[in-house]
Parts: structure tokens; C-alpha cells; sequence
């Protein structure tokens, strides 16, 4: 018997590639009204206020002239970018081709990324005038506060309704235009014990598929964790899950959640997601997987969004 045999044994490693559980990239731009843009902003919309009328002109009267409030939206880039280098010294030690699953995985980011661009802009300033140089605040008429339904609760049905109400008494034409509420996985927990919301005898149609609430009251549920997207382990650059963007000094436990209609919310790109597999001479001829990104966003009109306050705990 040999007691060296074991020099002889053989060392077998996977060829498989897999990405570790993250939020997917780029959910939020198709719920939202988009445009392509060249140059350093971008002019959305422009729009026409309220008219008024003249009841009952006396006789003979002159012809009155009524002022046509009017206003323009604006959306300004941001560039995303996103690179990593693999080794020539690395790759002759591996059995697996990293390039494709490391373009994935700067895509996901990029997408991501355009994600928490709408995120910030649903409760941050949104720039408007004629060259877009002023500003205007997210209106506390458009929040739900934390107490109703409960104090201190999560989302629920008196929430939706206090939602669906601010839309309606807007002037929003539910008829046309989509409703739809980003949540995180603890909202969705929250309308699971909801019994209006998951009870058929208060549906027409049923609400949960596979376990998930899609859809209740009009409005569109689109699932969304809001993870940092700049750096591994960086804190959130975005405020969707921070008491600091709404007044009132809420606890830190409480999550802003943003419903809107479809045409309250533009995204704006400047041209597309470029991604980039190439040799670097200055890096000993190492390859690079390269990804960039250009866009922005912007609330195009306060009441046709809403923010939610639940508890997160």
C-alpha cells in the first residue's frame, strides 16, 4: 500500500456563476413618463394654470382679459458610473469567463441607480420657470400622516383611502391615468394582514397572486428595497426610508412611501446605458468591464404624488 497516494487526488472546482441576491435595476422608469435629452437640462413639460371667467358681462363692457398662469418643469443629468478590473494573472487561474456575469452586474447597478433618481425626486425640489432657476418644495397637503389608521402604523387601508382621496380631490382622471405605490417588502406584509384587502367578499377580483398583493383600491403595488447603489455597504444617498425630508420630526422608524400617477413622474435620459468590455495598456493590458449612465428625474406636478408615513418597525 502507497501512503503517498493522495499527491494523486484531483481538486474539482465549479464552472458556475452566481450573482448574490440584490434588488433588480430599473424598475421605476416604466411607470413613469420618459424623455430623451441632449445638453445640461432638459425642459419637461410646459403648463398651462387655471383660467377664470367672467359671469354675466354688463352690456357694451369692454372684453375682459384673463391671466393664463403658466409655469415649466425642468430635469437635470447625473452620470452614473460603474468599472472593475480583471487580472490577465487572475484569469489564467480560473476556469470560469468573468466578463458577462461582471457586465451584469454593472448594469444591475446603473439600474438601480436610475431607480433611486425617481426615488429622490418624488419628495425632493423640483426645479421650475422659464430657465428652470427656482424651485418648489414637496407640499405637506400631499402627505399622509403616520397615525391614520392607527397610531404609529404601517400601511393599511385607511392610508390607500386617504391617498385615492387626495388624487380624486385634485382632479386626477382615475379614469385614464394609472396609480402606483412603491413598497418595500414591510408594506406588503402590512396589506397581507389587511382583511379588505386579501377577503374576496370585498373584491371583485382577486388581489393576491402568489402570495403578493399586486393591485388594490386603483393603485399598482411596484416592490422596492431602496438599497444603496454607489458603494458596497455606503449608507442610503437617497431619503425614500429617512425622516429627514418631511417636517413634523417623525422617528427614524418611519418609511415615506410614494404613490403617483403615471404622468406625475418624468425620467429623462441622456442617450443610453453604454457598457463597455476593453483591454487597459496602462493596467498591463487587464481588461475592464466599464458601464455609464446619464439621466435624471423629475415630479412633474405635486398633486398628482402622494407620501405615505408608515412605520418601518
Amino acid at each position: 500500500m502507497s501512503y503517498n497516494v493522495q499527491v494523486h487526488h484531483v481538486l474539482q472546482f465549479g464552472r458556475n456563476v452566481e450573482m448574490l441576491l440584490q434588488q433588480e435595476g430599473m424598475k421605476l422608469p416604466q411607470y413613469c413618463q420618459q424623455g430623451s435629452y441632449t445638453g445640461k437640462s432638459g425642459s419637461v413639460v410646459d403648463q398651462l394654470g387655471t383660467v377664470g371667467v367672467i359671469r354675466d358681462r354688463a352690456r357694451h363692457a369692454d372684453t375682459p382679459h384673463m391671466s393664463v398662469p403658466a409655469d415649466r418643469r425642468w430635469v437635470y443629468p447625473h452620470t452614473f458610473t460603474s468599472s472593475t478590473l480583471i487580472d490577465n494573472i487572475d484569469v489564467m487561474r480560473m476556469l470560469i469567463d468573468l466578463k458577462s456575469p461582471y457586465a451584469s452586474a454593472i448594469s444591475e447597478a446603473l439600474g438601480r441607480a436610475a431607480d433611486d433618481e425617481i426615488g429622490a425626486a418624488f419628495f425632493g425640489a423640483a426645479a421650475i420657470g422659464e430657465q428652470g432657476l427656482a424651485t418648489v418644495a414637496f407640499p405637506g397637503s400631499q402627505q399622509i400622516g403616520v397615525n391614520v389608521g392607527g397610531a404609529n402604523s404601517g400601511l393599511n387601508v385607511p392610508k390607500l383611502r386617504a391617498a385615492r382621496r387626495a388624487f380624486m380631490a385634485a382632479g386626477v382622471n382615475l379614469a385614464r391615468e394609472k396609480l402606483y405605490c412603491a413598497l418595500t417588502a414591510v408594506e406588503y406584509d402590512n396589506l397581507l394582514g389587511e382583511l379588505q384587502v386579501t377577503n374576496m367578499d370585498y373584491n371583485d377580483k382577486p388581489t393576491l397572486v402568489d402570495g403578493r398583493v399586486t393591485s388594490f383600491m386603483g393603485f399598482n403595488f411596484v416592490h422596492m428595497e431602496w438599497q444603496a447603489t454607489m458603494t458596497d455597504g455606503l449608507t442610503a444617498q437617497y431619503p425614500l426610508s429617512l425622516a429627514t425630508i418631511a417636517p413634523g420630526g417623525l422617528a427614524s422608524t418611519t418609511r415615506y412611501i410614494p404613490a403617483w400617477s403615471e404622468s406625475g413622474m418624468h425620467f429623462g435620459r441622456w442617450g443610453g446605458t453604454e457598457t463597455r468590455v476593453d483591454q487597459r495598456p496602462d493596467k498591463n493590458y487587464n481588461t475592464q468591464v466599464w458601464g455609464e449612465m446619464s439621466a435624471g428625474a423629475v415630479r412633474t406636478q405635486e398633486k398628482k404624488v402622494v407620501q405615505i408615513a408608515c412605520t418601518s418597525a
